[in-house]
């Protein structure tokens, strides 16, 4: 979160495709090995390029909300949203943390569909610390994550996202 942090005061171009993507990679814990950590960076820095060659920022940061904002957009929300946030935030961490340490033909195919697109990225990243932390501050992750898609100036983006990554955790694909 550091080095995120610095990328987002100096601005993405300064640290570069590969230094994001090993950035974003190293935030996710997982039991792969080097060779396979290598890939995963690999696929993310082509994904990021992808993003620099089109004219857009290697790394969306989203933009700084007051709290006074946060609520009023928030209280615009029908609660059956955040139910359907929250079920797939979940779903998304748990299986997308077990996709990553299993290293198997599902986790290609899973991360086939990540890796399509810089927020899905983004998002499973912020998503997987919900399946892997005590239970206090997955809440806090998954709160987190909540009122940021909700209150984003590109919660479209975030919501597509979410949909995507929820697709490609549905059960049937596993079976």
């Amino acid at each position: 979160m550091n080095a995120l942090s610095v990328a987002k005061f100096l601005g993405p171009q300064e640290i570069g495709s590969r230094q994001a993507a090993e950035i974003i990679a190293a935030a996710a814990p997982s039991t792969a090995s080097t060779q396979e950590i290598e890939s995963g960076v690999s696929n993310l820095e082509k994904t990021l390029a992808r993003r620099e060659l089109a004219g857009q920022d290697l790394l969306n940061f989203p933009r700084h909300v007051t709290i006074e904002e946060a609520v009023e957009r928030i209280n615009t929300v029908d609660i059956a949203t955040f139910w359907e946030l929250r079920d797939k935030l979940a779903r998304v961490a748990e299986v997308g943390y077990i996709l990553l340490i299993l290293r198997d033909e599902k986790s290609e195919r899973f991360l086939d569909s990540v890796y399509t697109s810089h927020t899905n990225v983004v998002l499973l990243y912020g998503a997987i610390p919900i399946a892997v932390t005590l239970e206090t501050d997955a809440w806090h992750s998954m709160a987190a994550l909540i009122v940021m898609m909700l209150t984003d100036d590109d919660a479209a983006d975030w919501s597509t996202a979410l949909d995507q990554l929820a697709e490609a955790t549905r059960p049937e694909l596993f079976m």
